[in-house]
C-alpha cells in the first residue's frame, strides 16, 4: 500500500486551489470551468486580432479596387454619391458621401499590418474602427476601436463597418451603430446598402 505524499503547509499551487482545515481543496468544477472559458476567449481574441493584423495590407490592396464614383443601387433617382480616392502617395483611401445637406468621410489607412478605417461623422465625432476579419466572401469587418470627440455613453456612433466588392460594378457597405455604448438591437445585424459604379 502507497502512503500519499503530504503537501507541505507553505506550498503554493499553481492552480486557484482553496485551504481549508490546514489541506488543499481543488477548486469546483464551476471553477475551473470558469477558467477554461477565460482561457479561450483569450486565447480566440489573441489568435483573431494575430489573423486580422496579417490581413492588412492585402485588404487595403482590396480597397484599391473600389476607387471610383458610386450611387446607391435601389435608388437610381437618388442624389447621393460615394467618391473612393487613394491620396497622400496611395498610402490612404478616401470615401466621402455627398448629398444635398449631407457629408461625411471615412479614411482607411495601415497602422503597421493592421487596417484602421476612421468615420468623420456629421455628429462631430471621429470614431476609429479596425479591421477584424475578411469572410470567405471577401467581407471586411471593421469594429470599434477607440474614438476622439465622442461621448461613449451619450452620442450615437458607427460601432461596425463591412464592405464586400461584388465584380466590378456593385459594392455592398454594412453598418450598425452603437448608443450609450451599446450596439443598437440584441444581435446587430449591419443595415446592408448596395451601390453601383457610376465611373
Amino acid at each position: 500500500m502507497q502512503i500519499p505524499t503530504p503537501v507541505p503547509t507553505d506550498f503554493a499551487p499553481p492552480m486557484p486551489m482553496q485551504r481549508h482545515a490546514g489541506r488543499w481543496l481543488a477548486p469546483s468544477v464551476g471553477a475551473r470551468r470558469a477558467a477554461c472559458v477565460a482561457l479561450l476567449v483569450v486565447a480566440a481574441v489573441l489568435a483573431g486580432t494575430s489573423h486580422a493584423a496579417g490581413l492588412g495590407p492585402e485588404a487595403f490592396e482590396q480597397l484599391r479596387g473600389l476607387v471610383g464614383t458610386w450611387r446607391p443601387a435601389d435608388k437610381p433617382g437618388s442624389e447621393l454619391r460615394v467618391e473612393i480616392a487613394l491620396t497622400a502617395g496611395d498610402t490612404v483611401l478616401t470615401e466621402s458621401w455627398r448629398a444635398p445637406g449631407h457629408a461625411s468621410l471615412t479614411v482607411y489607412h495601415l497602422d503597421g499590418d493592421r487596417l484602421l478605417a476612421t468615420h468623420y461623422c456629421p455628429r462631430g465625432n471621429q470614431p476609429r474602427l479596425a479591421l477584424k476579419q475578411r469572410g470567405e466572401d471577401g467581407t471586411l469587418r471593421f469594429e470599434f476601436a477607440d474614438a476622439t470627440g465622442l461621448d461613449l455613453l451619450g452620442e450615437y456612433y458607427e460601432h461596425l463597418l463591412t464592405l464586400r466588392r461584388v465584380g466590378a460594378h456593385e459594392l455592398i457597405r454594412g453598418e450598425v451603430y452603437a448608443e450609450h455604448g451599446q450596439p443598437i438591437g440584441e444581435l446587430p445585424v449591419p443595415e446592408l446598402t448596395r451601390f453601383r459604379r457610376v465611373r
